[in-house]
């Protein structure tokens, strides 16, 4: 059984985080433009097939979604004033008008809308709501207004309720109104009299409360840069926290189900079918931050303010799903597996063996940590350790709860950063002293049969059908003929940029690539191999092919990336997971239907990816950024 597994990364990368962010946004693959002209995309709601936008221009206008890829625009009202916010409700759209006060516009022919009615209002008006025959207005300093609808055009004012704060975003459910308020907080209101609505208390959060969504008797809070809340209303009058989460900002939100839909630099999707405990499994990047939301069957639609909206489609959104971790010692760089047992490389504190026979509860069973490991590989018997300062140390795991030293090979290896094994050999990737070819018996002992030409940089190594591919920082891919170990013969370079980590399935070898993404180089020829498609991502530490249409890559800030690899020419991007992990994403392994991330200080995780294999049959329906 062939298993080689490697992380070579240098701490002092992390500080090109800052500036390789930017540019790594502007690589998500594109597929369509939704840009809505120059306007400022304030609200955005669906009915059926049509999307009802409201920008800062004044503009109401509906677009024929059928097709979210290249939606088509089919009517246009142009107001005085700004659009903010707006309701659907049968043949009419209710639209808050800033300093305008409220629109109401008879929606029944879409390519010809027509103002019907304006309300007038003091102040500036944020939001509008119609439930049932009354309207709900959220007018900043000015409180909630409640509006008489019965007759569309001769509606007009029945009560106005002041309320702390700026109203800003109101939501409407059981005969209450839940209104988000700046520093003021969530104000709960009743208005099952709505010409008597009455204050019944008032929550108070840190930030500024935002946005509003009620799913039965959960609250969820959008409270800006101090992120989100989830509060229990099924008593109004006593509101009560169930869980928050603040790592990052939160402008919008919408729920379907269990899972809640979070915007604000990007997309964050959690897990609330717990709701005091709310896992994220995935997020998407969007360029730009999210004021807006609303959702479709698998569709996603975000607004951007002044960069327009986009569309993004979130087939099978919960396909990978963390279901254990364990806390380890020292910093998870590599990990590989063998029967039900994960070997874990940890920079500053050696090797660690985790049983996971159970997924959801992997346990320690043993470490040997007297050196700093980088990479490993392991036969079963024995696991070759990449050590930071002392060369390669081999440690017996026969009994994985009992780690002996078996030997070591120091042969000017320098600070070797990746190991793999081939049969009876051992390729060990030594950084500038290239590539060594080492024999291993029995007992752990190393013979030096062969070595690359001096001046090559070497991070990591795969093998296959007697060719070696050496991954040159400087260089790109090296591929060398190993059929005779002790005469390596170099073939052909592949030019690819910083080449960190190599991987094969199949004709085809899969190269994780700082700063680059992931490159996918044909090598069914090997003295020729062809360099076919790449996937820019932020920052790629390894790289898994899952099947020949699905691949995983690490990211050292972006989370565990899913990659559809159909097409090798146009590998796409779908989506990335973070798993609310404390440590960067580095390797990856394979056990089953789950995949093992080693996550730096996070330690290791273990994701399911048995409902993976659902999407990759639905093409165009996975979660991709159309933008």
């Amino acid at each position: 059984m062939l298993v080689w597994q490697r992380k070579p990364i240098q701490l002092f990368f992390i500080l090109l985080l800052v500036q390789l962010h930017a540019a790594a946004l502007a690589q998500v693959p594109r597929v369509a433009a939704l840009h809505h002209n120059a306007s400022a995309v304030t609200d955005i709601v669906i009915q059926e097939s049509l999307a009802f936008l409201a920008d800062s221009n004044g503009a109401l206008q509906i677009f024929n979604i059928a097709n979210p890829v290249n939606p088509e625009l089919v009517g246009t009202y142009q107001s005085d004033g700004e659009l903010r916010k707006l309701s659907i409700q049968g043949r009419y759209a209710y639209c808050a008008n800033a300093g305008a006060g409220a629109l109401i516009i008879d929606i029944s022919t879409s390519q010809s809308p027509q103002l019907i009615r304006q309300i007038k209002i003091p102040g500036f008006v944020y939001d509008a709501v119609i439930d049932g025959r009354f309207l709900y207005l959220a007018c900043a300093y000015n409180g909630l207004y409640v509006v008489d609808c019965y007759n569309p055009y001769s509606a007009n004012i029945i009560a106005r309720l002041p309320l702390p704060g700026l109203a800003f975003d109101i939501s409407v459910s059981r005969g209450y109104a839940y209104v988000a308020s700046g520093r003021g907080g969530l104000n709960i209101v009743n208005i099952e009299n709505p010409y008597a609505p009455e204050l019944r208390t008032t929550y108070t959060t840190e930030g500024f409360a935002c946005a509003i969504h009620i799913a039965d008797t959960l609250a969820y809070l959008a409270n800006g840069e101090s992120g989100f809340q989830i509060i229990d209303i099924s008593t109004p009058g006593a509101p009560s926290l169930l869980a928050e989460q603040n790592a990052e900002p939160a402008y919008a939100i919408v729920t379907e189900g269990d899972f809640a839909f979070v915007g604000g630099r990007n997309v964050r999707i959690y897990d609330a079918g717990s709701p005091r405990y709310p896992q994220l499994i995935g997020s998407c990047d969007t360029a730009w931050p999210i004021w807006a939301m609303a959702k479709n069957e698998q569709t996603l639609f975000a607004a951007h303010g002044e960069k327009g909206w986009a569309a993004l489609c979130l087939k099978d959104y919960a396909s990978l799903k963390l279901v254990g971790e364990i806390s380890l010692p020292g910093y998870a760089m590599s990990v590989v597996t063998w029967d039900n047992y994960a070997y874990v490389a940890a920079d500053f504190d050696g090797l660690h063996v985790v049983d996971v026979v159970q997924p959801t509860a992997p346990f320690l069973c043993s470490s040997y940590s007297d050196h700093a490991c980088r990479d490993l590989a392991t036969n079963g018997d024995l696991a070759f350790l990449c050590d930071e300062s002392g060369g390669l140390v081999i440690v017996n795991v026969s009994n994985p709860y009992l780690p002996v030293l078996s030997g070591r090979f120091w042969g000017n290896s320098g600070n070797p950063r990746g190991v793999t094994l081939d049969a009876q050999r051992i390729f060990l990737a030594c950084g500038i002293f290239g590539m060594k070819i080492l024999e291993n018996d029995a007992l752990g002992g190393v013979t030096l049969l062969g070595q690359s030409a001096p001046g090559d940089t070497v991070w990591d190594i795969a093998v296959k059908d007697g060719v070696a591919f050496a991954a040159d920082e400087f260089e790109g891919v090296l591929a060398f003929d190993v059929t005779d170990p002790q005469n390596p013969v170099w073939l052909n370079t592949i030019p690819v940029y910083r080449p960190m980590k190599l991987a094969i399935e199949g004709h085809y070898l899969y190269v994780a690539c700082a700063e680059y993404g992931v490159a996918i180089v044909d090598i069914r020829t090997p003295a020729m191999p062809v360099l076919v498609g790449r996937c820019a991502t932020y920052f790629a530490n390894d790289v898994l092919p899952l099947t020949d249409s699905l691949a995983l890559v690490a990211d050292d800030t972006a989370g565990v990336g899913v990659i559809d690899t159909t097409n090798k020419r146009r590998p796409v991007l779908l989506a990335h997971y973070r798993f609310g992990h404390r440590g960067s994403m580095f390797g990856l392994a394979r056990i089953g239907d789950n995949v093992l991330v080693a996550a730096g200080f996070g330690g290791l995780k273990v994701v399911s990816i048995e409902a993976l294999y659902a999407r990759t049959e639905v093409k165009n329906e996975q979660w991709t950024l159309y933008y």
